[in-house]
């Protein structure tokens, strides 16, 4: 753990009897701050793991419906990204990257009934030619940021979600 002192300046003269002049300036107070060392954003249990193979099966069944649907050979050979989550947040998402170059949001909802974890979708949507797009773009900048926090990943010559290493 880490102290720092911070140090409260009056940047005008003062007449308070117990200030320390430094510099100046006047000191009024000192405090001390304990800051926390970095950790891991999300955290890992049981019930987490849950969610995620509840998010898997939703995921997988969404890419069921979308090989059999008009625009089939988009999603042959597809790339997928389960972002990260918390486990008390009641929804999450993911990316698929069809080899057309389009990028899909999918987000979803998580629902707990009787100790069972479901996903309901939500609506997401859809941009095309997303590394096409300018690197300071909102899209392209919420895009690389979440698939660059993705818990699972799905790779275009793969059948199976795989876990990614931190």
């Amino acid at each position: 753990m880490k102290h720092v002192l911070f140090m409260l300046f009056l940047l005008f003269s003062t007449q308070l009897v117990s200030c320390t002049t430094i510099d100046q300036h006047s000191v009024v107070d000192y405090t001390q701050i304990d800051i926390q060392e970095p950790h891991q954003p999300y955290s890992d249990s049981p019930y987490k793991d849950k969610m995620v193979t509840a998010a898997i099966n939703y995921l997988e069944k969404f890419l069921i419906d979308m090989k059999s649907g008009e625009q089939a050979k988009d999603w042959d050979h597809v790339q997928g990204y389960l972002v990260n989550f918390q486990e008390y947040d009641e929804t999450a998402n993911a990316w698929f990257i069809k080899s057309n170059g389009e990028a899909v949001y999918v987000p979803f909802a998580f629902i707990e009934n009787n100790g069972t974890i479901t996903v309901d979708g939500i609506t997401g949507y859809s941009v095309k030619n997303m590394m096409d797009k300018a690197t300071d773009d909102p899209d392209r900048i919420m895009f690389e940021r979440q698939i660059n926090d993705a818990v699972k990943q799905l790779s275009s010559s793969s059948i199976k979600w795989a876990s990614i290493s931190s």
